[in-house]
């Protein structure tokens, strides 16, 4: 592994780590965001890790074809959504519920966990 992608990945895990706590302790657009991150920079991983400088890009559907990551629809439709957090979640009016963010943070989860199982 590329040190530039063991560098993307530490921040990826304490994004992830970040989101967990944030729903924990209620704080639902945070939340969103950091399940956003984690998934954005784990993919960057995967781009630096094909030798290939990762775009300056929330988009994550962009990022997995970019990585070569093969993702099923159910993936690709997930990515698709939790792209809008990065930007969503930062903004005046952005109105969470504890459902959603726990469904979002939970199919983050598991994304980030079989993704990164690939690039470990």
């Amino acid at each position: 592994m590329k040190p530039e992608t063991a560098e993307w990945l530490k921040i990826a895990d304490h994004d992830i780590a970040g989101a967990a706590s944030l729903v924990t302790d209620a704080l639902w657009p945070g939340a969103a965001y950091f399940c956003q991150q984690a998934a954005e920079k784990l993919l960057k991983a995967a781009v630096t890790e094909r030798e290939i400088e990762p775009p300056k890009t929330h988009d994550l559907v962009e990022l997995a074809d970019l990585a070569g990551v093969e993702l099923t629809d159910e993936q690709r439709m997930f990515l698709t959504r939790l792209s809008d957090h990065a930007v969503r979640s930062r903004y005046p009016g952005a109105e969470y519920t504890e459902k959603e963010v726990r469904k979002l943070y939970e199919e983050t989860k598991r994304f980030f966990e079989w993704l990164r199982a690939k690039l470990s």
